[in-house]
């Protein structure tokens, strides 16, 4: 129930706050078959938000253990779909556990269910997919014969998650778990180590995979060049779309596979931090100006509950990965608390709270707006002189050197 609950608003939540989201592949999705997704892990939790919500499967979760042993956390956890998975450091009186479990997952695949896994096993923003753990291979080959479906999907956020960002998502072609079981192993390791090799794979065709670490900044600088010379929507668009996505992966290919134009990516780049930045145009300025006191009006309504989310953070937060999920996680519950509770006051007081609330909602629809409207070309406004050079410079440049892209 909490599941079904959440999920509209956390997609309402997340069409707002990234604006942009492509998906692809959905044909991908195997119908009336039990299916183990897996995904790369970029961070804490907003991946497996996203795909509940934007994925037409219901899905389920495997989340540690040690997690469920707060009856207030544990409630919220089985509401939401997530099974407890014990690790050997929980003990073995705990990871005896692990075969209820496994009973809970064999019924999942009876009735045809989705389980989630990120089977890097561990949270990272880089666009490369680390190594593989065992672990989805033990889930997927442990009941034979149950026409499990392995899908791959890569879920590919702009760098540091940032309001305003787009979000590409990207489903694979399954594997048959069955059709791997009929083959002839010499060993059930060489069988194991198969399925990783082709999962692997399948997941870096999802993502725009680099096998060089170094050349990665520069491509998230590329990336913000292609983007500020596109016309998205400032309206939320959720399009099944692969094009976004493979301009990117075909430009990470490119770079990570030549090191003539790795070079030549970096020397065009090294001359300007602001790549992500507009030149407003005359409409964009008459717009900007004209409609600063609305937007004050939507900062005075919303900032404290803006501060409060982003003072936890800063005092409670300290992996990179965790910052922007705990920020937008903690900006909907305050608003899941502040909506009901204005509304309650308005249906009492009457007359004028009516009003209030009214300005309360549209006010902060209209902030968003504004800031995916403007805030790079404000921040264009105040770069010097020089710096505008700069780059008018990188993106002639960029233009030149990589004009397929």
């Amino acid at each position: 129930m909490i599941y079904d609950i959440l999920r509209p608003t956390v997609r309402f939540a997340t069409k707002l706050y990234f604006g942009k989201i492509f998906v692809s592949g959905v044909e991908n999705l195997p119908k009336d078959k039990p299916i183990i997704l897996a995904s790369n892990h970029p961070t804490a939790f907003i991946e497996p938000c996203m795909l509940a919500c934007y994925l037409p499967v219901r899905l389920h979760f495997l989340v540690r253990g040690d997690l469920f042993s707060k009856s207030w956390l544990s409630w919220l956890l089985k509401g939401t779909n997530q099974i407890p998975i014990f690790r050997q450091k929980d003990g073995l009186g705990n990871v005896k556990k692990n075969l209820l479990t496994q009973k809970l997952i064999l019924e999942l695949f009876q009735e045809n269910n989705a389980l989630l896994m990120f089977p890097e096993a561990h949270t990272h923003e880089n666009l490369f997919l680390r190594p593989l753990k065992k672990g989805i291979s033990r889930f997927a080959f442990m009941h034979p014969n149950s026409n499990v479906q392995v899908v791959p999907i890569g879920v590919n956020f702009d760098r540091h998650v940032k309001f305003g960002s787009k979000v590409s998502i990207v489903i694979g072609k399954p594997i048959d778990i069955d059709s791997l079981e009929d083959q002839k192993w010499e060993t059930e390791a060489k069988k194991h180590k198969h399925f990783l090799d082709l999962l692997s794979k399948r997941m870096q065709k999802c993502l725009r995979h680099i096998t060089h670490e170094e050349v990665e900044d520069n491509l998230h600088k590329a990336y913000r060049i292609i983007d500020s010379q596109k016309r998205f929507s400032l309206l939320p668009v959720v399009e099944k779309r692969k094009d976004v996505f493979e301009e990117e992966q075909n430009l990470a290919n490119l770079i990570d596979e030549n090191d003539q134009s790795s070079t030549l990516l970096n020397n065009t780049l090294e001359e300007s931090s602001h790549q992500r930045l507009k030149k407003p145009s005359i409409l964009d300025l008459v717009g900007m100006f004209i409609l600063i006191p609305i937007f004050l009006i939507s900062l005075l309504f919303h900032f404290i509950p803006t501060q409060i989310s982003r003072y936890i953070v800063k005092k409670k937060i300290t992996m990179h990965e965790f910052v922007m999920p705990v920020f937008l996680a903690i900006m909907i519950f305050e608003y899941l608390f502040l909506l009901p509770i204005t509304f309650i006051l308005a249906l009492i007081i009457g007359g004028f709270a009516w009003y209030l609330f009214l300005a309360f909602i549209l006010s902060g629809l209209f902030g968003l707006f504004y800031l995916k409207a403007f805030q790079d070309q404000w921040q264009y406004l105040f770069l010097s002189s020089d710096q505008k050079k700069e780059l008018q410079y990188t993106v002639s440049d960029f233009n030149t050197n990589f004009p397929t892209i």
